[in-house]
């Protein structure tokens, strides 16, 4: 059982992407580690099973799984003294957690053969799809439940494409420093929302508040 969940960490860590934000006292650090720990126990038991079957599709041999469970130790072992660490700001720790976790990530590509990289690829590209048509899908029904017209729809589908796009760009410029991105990504999500809003009526933008109000609770759910 140890080996699959390992082979799932090495599979998510190369077909994945994370978050951001900014300097504060000791007191809002342990509310980020509390955070991190609240989002670690959310984690389903679907999520398993889904690993195991991104484990078994790259077909890891057992050398590679004890590499890869040896990087994941010396990980845990990292973030383990970085969350008893009371001595640094929210910055730092998270600068720090992000730094071990591309590290982490790095050793675990490198394990990888070409053809293992190539089959991470695709598998990545498949995900991305899905995701694209989950998208088209909740546009589909926001449009019965808000009332679009065929020309808001396809407005949408074109300001939500061009945000992916830049998103995707943020995320993969190693040239920009964490605060650098978190920066660009809010602002993009301010003018993401702003276009929204001049597509929708001011009635549209007012039943999706309503949607999006009803929907909160449920979330909260989920996460305990």
């Amino acid at each position: 059982m140890k080996k699959l969940i390992t082979v799932a960490v090495l599979v998510l860590a190369l077909v994945a992407n994370n978050s951001y934000a900014q300097s504060v006292d000791k007191k809002a650090n342990k509310s980020e580690k509390q955070n991190h720990e609240a989002r670690k126990h959310g984690k389903h038991h679907d999520g398993k099973k889904h690993k195991k079957q991104i484990g078994e599709q790259l077909n890891l041999s057992d050398a590679q799984k004890q590499q890869a469970k040896l990087i994941k130790e010396d990980y845990k072992a990292q973030m383990k003294a970085l969350h008893k660490n009371e001595n640094i700001t929210v910055k730092e720790y998270r600068d720090k957690k992000a730094a071990l976790h591309q590290a982490e990530k790095t050793k675990l590509q490198n394990l990888l053969t070409a053809e293992q990289k190539a089959t991470a690829e695709k598998m990545k590209a498949e995900a991305a799809e899905k995701r694209k048509q989950m998208h088209a899908k909740k546009l589909t029904a926001l449009q019965t439940k808000l009332a679009l017209t065929d020309a808001q729809v396809a407005q949408l589908k074109t300001a939500q494409e061009s945000t992916h796009a830049k998103m995707k760009a943020i995320k993969e410029n190693n040239n920009l420093s964490r605060t650098d991105k978190k920066e660009q990504i809010e602002k993009l999500m301010e003018t993401a929302k702003a276009t929204r809003n001049n597509i929708l009526t001011a009635t549209q933008q007012q039943q999706l508040a309503e949607l999006k109000k009803d929907k909160k609770p449920n979330h909260k759910k989920g996460r305990k």
